[in-house]
């Protein structure tokens, strides 16, 4: 058996362990031309994402569909697991699709094996806005990789722009996917300026994002959505007729010898027959917040005193100190009489 004879496939799983890890390997699909299958059990071995996991923890997920739907494609392997340093080896009897899984819950990384495959990501799609002039304003829509979400909104933050209250929407987005943008409410967008409304996700890039310059009546704060939409698609079976075409035999007579047959064949086919909402951004006051922390790194150590003009940790420094935003929340809570009282003090 020569290693030309083999064909394999490798899906990231990277990207589908959060809090919890479900999936310890990358999904192998692993085949032979003709899709011969060996005449005894071979020794299997996949590299793990992290050495410190515990045999106990595993399970081996075997499919042995060309391309998995669900999580009922997927089944337990029965088989012995070792592991040495960084790689897991266990004993097969097929070649198909492998991938270790966390044995407490087999359904999840079943599920998440299935999007591995067939190049799904896990996304945080958000936007945020930022006051450019008097009546013109700046809408960043982005999806970002999971992982990289809050590192991204942070960038925006420091840049000027605020977020929405509820920062970001879970949405699971297919690699390459074109998606389309569109935006509802009181406003104009600036069509010259503004990006295309379409975005082609793309996981190797670190920016997916569009920017929208938004024209608004200075009377009123913008109100409306933003609207991320995939493409639908649906499995029709649609009868195709055929033309066959027949070598006429020797001595038949022409009038009586046709050579051309039609034929009726039923075929499955995949239509683009509309729009599904993906996720909804409302444009809200968060938007508009004076008081949203913008311009800084949250996550900086000095962050919780960047407001101040003083040390508070300085023994000299002897004056009760509040942060800005601090302030203007206490503010929003008082009446102008109990403010003076507060100031006076």
């Amino acid at each position: 058996m020569t290693m030309h004879q083999f064909s394999f496939k490798v899906a990231d799983t990277n990207d589908w362990n959060g809090e919890e890890t479900v999936l310890f390997t990358n999904v192998l699909d692993l085949t032979m031309q003709n899709n011969v299958q060996p005449s005894k059990p071979v020794n299997m071995k996949l590299q793990l994402h992290s050495p410190i996991v515990s045999v106990d923890d595993f399970i081996i997920l075997a499919s042995h569909k060309d391309i998995p739907e669900s999580e009922k494609d997927w089944e337990i392997c029965s088989t012995n697991i070792n592991i040495e340093g960084n790689t897991v080896s266990f004993s097969a009897e097929h070649f198909t699709s492998f991938a270790v899984g966390l044995k407490k819950n087999f359904t999840k990384s079943a599920e998440s094996a299935t999007l591995a495959v067939l190049h799904y990501r896990p996304t945080e799609i958000f936007a945020c806005l930022k006051n450019e002039t008097d009546n013109k304003l700046t809408l960043i829509v982005e999806i970002a990789l999971k992982h990289y979400g809050k590192k991204r909104r942070k960038y925006w933050r420091q840049n000027g722009f605020r977020l929405q209250t509820i920062e970001y929407k879970d949405g699971i987005v297919k690699d390459g996917e074109k998606l389309k943008i569109s935006l509802e409410g009181n406003f104009q967008i600036d069509t010259i300026r503004s990006s295309k409304e379409h975005i082609i996700f793309n996981h190797n890039k670190k920016r997916n994002y569009r920017t929208f310059h938004i024209i608004s009546d200075q009377q009123e704060q913008p109100i409306g959505d933003v609207i991320i939409a995939r493409a639908s698609t649906k499995i029709v079976e649609q009868s195709i007729v055929e033309t066959l075409t027949n070598n006429p035999k020797h001595g038949c007579f022409h009038g009586f010898c046709n050579n051309v047959v039609k034929v009726a064949t039923t075929r499955k086919v995949a239509i683009e027959n509309g729009i599904a909402e993906l996720v909804r951004l409302p444009i809200d006051e968060k938007l508009f917040d004076e008081n949203q922390d913008v311009g800084v790194d949250i996550d900086d150590p000095q962050y919780e005193n960047r407001d101040v003009g003083v040390d508070i940790d300085d023994p000299q420094c002897t004056i009760p100190v509040l942060r800005k935003s601090s302030l203007f929340r206490l503010a929003k809570q008082l009446n102008e009489d109990e403010c003076y009282k507060l100031a006076v003090k």
